[in-house]
């Protein structure tokens, strides 16, 4: 049976994936993986270079997986394929880029400005900055304020994560810089962004698929969270990606109801 794991992003848990759990379940053995620092994992601290946490992430995916990354958890699985870490069959990059920050040669990331006043947000005052940041995610998104609810109620279903782990993991997505790997990528990616993202724009989910030589690009209308504000589109999409990739036999399996 097809290994099939989920890595979550920045802030969050793995509950992220409660709502779209079944439908990957139609396809093989499903992983949530939950983040060092995380969800059943707060005992831990993330830590503050990607080597290492795409280091101990690795460490949690049996080889040739699907590895299915959202955000940070994009990131990390890209890095992990870029460097072999474990064997992969085909990855799934949700809402993910490159690139996080914004630099004079990039334009598709976050201001240093913005990231410096969001990591102290989270400083002060972790639930009123998950809630903001969540409402952030679902921009462009009809009814937004239900979805971010939604989400933030599972999410508190397990402990909070500590700050050091939170500024950790800033500090991962404030230095990483994966644009010179993309060549290296050599498996089967789906590229899934929503329009409206205002986390990772979607431009650079175009700029990865310019440079994955074996990636299928998504745009979907909706913000950060297209497997939950576009179940529908985005589980139609992972489908047809399955059979046309080879990546997995559907057997006429993803016709979900939503």
């Amino acid at each position: 049976m097809t290994n099939i794991c989920l890595v979550h992003g920045w802030g969050v848990n793995r509950a992220v994936w409660h709502n779209i759990k079944a439908y990957f379940e139609g396809f093989g053995q499903v992983h949530l993986l939950d983040l060092p620092g995380y969800g059943d994992r707060t005992h831990e601290t993330f830590p503050a270079r990607i080597e290492d946490a795409a280091s101990l992430l690795a460490n949690d995916i049996p080889d040739n997986a699907i590895v299915i990354g959202w955000s940070l958890g994009a990131i990390l699985a890209l890095y992990i394929q870029i460097n072999r870490l474990v064997e992969v069959k085909a990855l799934q990059l949700i809402a993910g880029t490159p690139r996080f920050t914004a630099s004079s040669g990039w334009r598709y990331g976050q201001r240093l400005s913005n990231f410096v006043s969001f990591s102290e947000s989270f400083e002060l005052d972790y639930g009123a900055a998950l809630k903001a940041f969540l409402l952030l995610q679902f921009s462009g998104d009809e009814c937004a304020r239900q979805q971010a609810k939604a989400f933030a109620t599972a999410i508190q279903d397990y402990p909070d994560p500590s700050k050091a782990t939170l500024q950790a993991g800033l500090k991962v997505l404030e230095h990483s810089d994966l644009r010179t790997g993309l060549s290296e990528v050599n498996v089967p990616v789906q590229i899934v962004c929503g329009e409206h993202d205002q986390i990772c724009a979607h431009g650079a989910s175009t700029f990865m698929h310019q440079h994955i030589a074996e990636s299928q690009l998504v745009e979907l209308d909706c913000g950060h969270v297209p497997f939950k504000s576009c179940r529908a589109d985005f589980t139609a999409a992972t489908t047809q990606w399955f059979s046309e990739f080879d990546v997995i036999s559907t057997n006429g399996k993803g016709a979900e109801p939503v």
